[in-house]
């Protein structure tokens, strides 16, 4: 099954345009190996997901990318990256990104920076925390260009945890059409997102400025709020 998940996923990419050159693919299926290995142990992704570990998981994350791009350079934060989804993905995709992957969970984190290590990715590092005690501190306070947070916490949680994290604009900064903008919260949700939504409706300094639909079968959805 989890050969059959791995195709559908090829397949999925090839279908969107999407390429993942050898040596990515290669530590994806690293990655993989890694993951289904530490959830003997950890409950990092439901037993249930095991088997679709590729369509499930891998494929989630990577669908945004059918649609939205990252800045060609930046820092990147994944709040409550449990075991290193999207976060790990993403750095392997893009390797000319920095990424950091933020948990409360002290055994997760250490599972992920585990698997970090064994893959040898130098552009992920890993934090210990609560994100509403690490965001204030000096090292991750203003560092960062865009949060990911993938089935964390309610939309209104997730805007008010992000902002301190998040760098103020240049000047000089110009918003590219498909790219997700600077200064922005990407919170992969499900479901009916309309109380979510209007629970920040009234904030003044974020808003909604995208929605993607990633699976319209299981009604996935990856919405981009902005920082004004």
């Amino acid at each position: 099954m989890i050969n059959s998940s791995k195709q559908t996923f090829l397949s999925t990419c090839r279908e969107n345009n999407f390429s993942i050159v050898e040596p990515r693919l290669q530590l994806l299926e690293k990655y993989v190996s890694l993951l289904l290995f530490h959830n003997k142990n950890l409950n990092l992704i439901s037993r249930k997901d095991e088997e679709n570990i590729w369509t499930h998981h891998i494929l989630h994350c990577v669908s945004l990318l059918f649609h939205r791009k990252f800045p060609k350079s930046g820092n990147i934060l994944d709040l409550g990256t449990g075991g290193g989804l999207p976060g790990i993905v993403y750095a392997i995709v893009h390797p000319e990104l920095k990424f950091t992957l933020l948990d409360a969970t002290r055994k997760k984190i250490e599972a992920v920076g585990s698997m970090i290590a064994d893959m040898k990715l130098k552009n992920v590092e890993t934090v210990w925390g609560r994100a509403e005690e690490v965001g204030n501190q000096p090292d991750y306070a203003g560092k960062f260009d865009i949060v990911i947070a993938r089935a964390v916490a309610p939309l209104d949680k997730l805007v008010k945890w992000a902002k301190p994290f998040l760098a103020p604009l240049q000047k000089s900064h110009t918003m590219l059409p498909d790219y997700i903008p600077l200064r922005s919260l990407v919170a992969f949700k499900g479901g009916d997102l309309n109380d979510e939504i209007k629970q920040i409706s009234n904030n003044k300094t974020a808003r909604v400025v995208d929605s993607v639909t990633l699976d319209t079968k299981e009604d996935k959805k990856v919405v981009i709020i902005r920082y004004l």
